[in-house]
């Protein structure tokens, strides 16, 4: 990351350059924000991977079948992006592994602005939408990415005219930046107007459609070209991360209730190492240490994650050997969900039950004696 900004010529400039930058990453570009928009992507992502899934299978009028390779790409892109978003779940997980952090906000701010575009290109096929419909959507896919390059070599430049030290304009200053905004939205209309041009002599029922279908492209534009122009402020927050030390947040202090209650979290994973304790202590039995109800919550969510885990791996082993298609794990993981938690009450019900009879005869014969 830092050899590929030097190429950009910002060897030279110091820490005290990116002053205004430092403001940001110890703001709204703090790891804990950066970790929820990951939970935000994550959201986003699954949404939209769910809605393609649907219609790619579901859907007679899609036919293509370059789909089912899109859809295992965004299946195995989701897997990889919930995984990491788990890593930095939390207050402390969040402020562990920065530099990482921000690579991934790069990569994953990207993934999410381009996110939408296989809905609309499934929407397009669904609707017989004609061949300039393709066409002004990948006319605006590519010109996103040209954009952020743009964007890009903007942030750069900016850096190097001392926008980013204490009192500069820093990034965005729309009053002296117009033309920059304005790439876009210029683009935008020259594109959407000559379409509109090409539907004026159709039919009003051929129409409905394609409009509704650029409406969806303009709420899919206006993502991608927002996330473009704010890009370079991660780019840049990326490179900050990996050449000044400072730049490495600690959790501040006055987040104590946040820790505290991380503390909590702790105790209840303390408990989870001893469910036959939790059993016993909620069941009445004599204990040196008393378990809170919130430990037996802990431990039936336990057991259920288990149950998850190995229906998982069992799933997982058929997708590998064949058995079900990539497209079925969406159902797989609900379906499994479903079967842990309720396997989990079973387990954990029947327990609390034999446990508190064997309490209830051990103390009738103590009272007998």
């Amino acid at each position: 990351m830092v050899k590929l900004v030097n190429l950009f010529m910002l060897k030279k400039y110091s820490e005290s350059d990116f002053y205004e930058l430092k403001d940001v990453s110890e703001d709204r570009l703090n790891p804990a924000g950066i970790a929820a928009f990951f939970i935000a992507s994550f959201a986003v992502s699954a949404i939209f991977t769910a809605v393609c899934v649907s219609g790619s299978y579901k859907n007679k009028n899609i036919t293509n079948p370059i789909w089912h390779k899109i859809i295992n790409v965004m299946l195995i892109l989701l897997i990889i992006q919930a995984i990491i978003t788990f890593l930095y779940w939390g207050t402390k997980k969040s402020f562990k592994h920065q530099r990482f952090q921000a690579v991934w906000l790069n990569i994953i701010s990207i993934k999410i602005s381009i996110d939408a575009y296989p809905f609309y290109f499934l929407a397009c096929e669904d609707k017989h939408a004609p061949s300039y419909m393709f066409d002004i959507g990948w006319l605006f896919l590519l010109g996103g990415f040209v954009y952020l390059i743009l964007s890009t070599i903007r942030g750069v430049v900016r850096v190097r005219r001392g926008m980013f030290r204490k009192g500069g304009r820093y990034l965005y200053d729309f009053s002296n930046s117009k033309l920059h905004f304005s790439i876009p939205l210029i683009y935008g209309i020259v594109l959407i107007v000559g379409n509109i041009s090409r539907n004026l002599s159709a039919s009003s029922d051929e129409n409905t459609p394609i409009f509704g279908l650029i409406i969806i492209l303009v709420f899919i534009v206006l993502v991608q070209y927002g996330i473009a122009m704010a890009w370079p402020e991660f780019f840049l927050l990326a490179y900050c991360k990996f050449r000044f030390k400072s730049f490495t947040e600690e959790i501040p202090k006055a987040w104590l209730k946040e820790l505290k209650d991380e503390h909590i979290n702790e105790d209840l994973r303390y408990w989870c190492n001893k469910p036959i304790a939790v059993l016993k202590s909620i069941t009445g039995w004599k204990v040196k240490e008393k378990a809170p109800f919130t430990a037996l919550i802990a431990i039936y969510l336990e057991a259920s994650m288990i149950i998850f885990v190995v229906l998982m791996l069992g799933g997982i082993r058929k997708i590998i050997i064949g058995e079900i298609a990539i497209y079925k794990l969406i159902e797989l993981i609900i379906d499994a969900v479903e079967v842990s938690f309720s396997l989990g009450l079973f387990i954990i019900v029947p327990m609390l039950i034999l446990f508190k009879l064997i309490n209830v005869i051990f103390k009738g014969r103590r009272i007998k004696k």
